[in-house]
């Protein structure tokens, strides 16, 4: 298989590919008539069509011309024809010379293969008009022979058989062909029965960015058998809810109901009074320092206490903070149960701890002092 390399540019497809000069090729195989009694009109001609890049240019239609020169590569045109004809899926395609439409005075059966050396000459327009690209002329050295014979006179009686040569040495393995057509598809297969349906992964999922939709009844973060919930941070326990419901913060093994090993802190919260004070609401506060009074002042009463909540209070005045046991002027779930039934005076920088009962509805001293 020989290449022709274009010699011009040109636009083989519409806003595709640009041939330049020296750059693209048909690869082409040209095969000889048969030889017969009578051999057929025409020359067998095969070419790959390929771009620049050496891809095969699939599907295209395009025109053909062939000229068959006399003597030499510029020489008389004896004969000239048309093809158009679509590339294949592998840019293959197949003509046969002779078989055209004329554009000559004078036919392929009228040329005189025996009057000295033929020249064919190959163009080609791939945009399939008139446009056409020389791909290079060449002597044609052998087929044109075998129609040569058509015409040459008696033949002589045949001669006995000669000896058999010896073999010759094998010649080169050609190039590779072009790629065959794909056989068509087989079959399908009977589809197989259907699997069982897996869990809806999206149902059972907790997002990282927050969830919406949840049921509080059915919905929740923790296990469904006796076995301890573990929170790590970096790869390592932190917290943990064991089996029985105990909570340890900084232990893997709580005692308590809340077990924590290490220091807790409450925040202290500042509230402003100017004099005597009732229900002073405290809201989320665990730790409150008193300030504002400018002379003593008494206090009768805290709002906002929950079961078992801790109430630490301090006197940051410069005056004495008095409280006032089972005071009315504070509604009665606001009021304190004191030591021994009686007033207490907590002086400057003093304090005192209250635990609040909602059995009782009040807040009981368990802890002051006095400095």
């Amino acid at each position: 298989m020989k290449k022709l390399i274009l010699i011009s540019a040109i636009l083989l497809l519409p806003s595709l590919l640009a041939i330049v000069a020296g750059n693209s090729s048909f690869s082409e195989r040209a095969g000889g008539a048969c030889f017969a009694q009578v051999p057929p009109e025409g020359i067998n001609y095969q070419a790959v069509a390929r771009d620049n890049s050496g891809t095969a240019i699939s599907n295209a239609y395009l025109k053909v011309r062939f000229t068959i020169r006399e003597l030499t590569a510029f020489g008389t045109v004896v004969f000239r024809e048309i093809h158009e004809d679509t590339t294949n899926l592998y840019g293959l395609f197949t003509l046969v010379i002779g078989k055209g439409t004329l554009v000559s005075t004078d036919s392929f059966s009228a040329i005189n293969w025996e009057n000295g050396s033929k020249y064919l000459e190959v163009e080609i327009d791939t945009l399939g008009g008139t446009s056409f690209i020389s791909m290079g002329t060449t002597q044609m050295m052998s087929v044109p022979y075998a129609l040569y014979a058509k015409k040459s006179g008696t033949q002589a009686t045949t001669g006995s058989t000669g000896l058999t040569g010896s073999t010759g040495s094998t010649g080169a393995t050609g190039s590779i062909g072009a790629t065959g057509w794909s056989g068509s598809t087989g079959t399908a297969g009977t589809t197989g029965s259907t699997g069982a349906t897996g869990a809806d992964g999206a149902l059972n999922a907790w997002s990282l960015t927050g969830n919406v939709g949840t049921n509080g009844g059915i919905n929740f973060i923790g296990s469904s058998d006796n076995v301890s919930l573990r929170f790590r941070t970096n790869n390592t326990e932190k917290m943990i809810i064991d089996s029985l419901g105990k909570v340890g913060i900084g232990t893997a093994s709580p005692n308590t109901r809340v077990d924590i090993s290490g220091d807790v802190a409450t925040r202290e919260s500042n509230i402003t009074v100017s004099g005597n004070s009732n229900n002073i609401a405290i809201g989320n506060s665990t730790f409150i320092r008193i300030t504002g009074p400018t002379a003593n002042f008494d206090v009768t009463g805290f709002a906002g206490g929950v079961d078992g909540k801790i109430l630490i209070v301090a006197n940051y005045t410069n005056y004495s903070m008095i409280l006032r046991y089972l005071d009315s002027a504070s509604l009665p779930i606001n009021q304190l149960i004191l030591n021994g039934s009686v007033d207490i005076t907590i002086n400057k920088n003093g304090g005192a701890i209250f635990i609040y009962s909602a059995a009782i509805g009040k807040w009981f001293l368990v802890g002051n002092s006095k400095p």
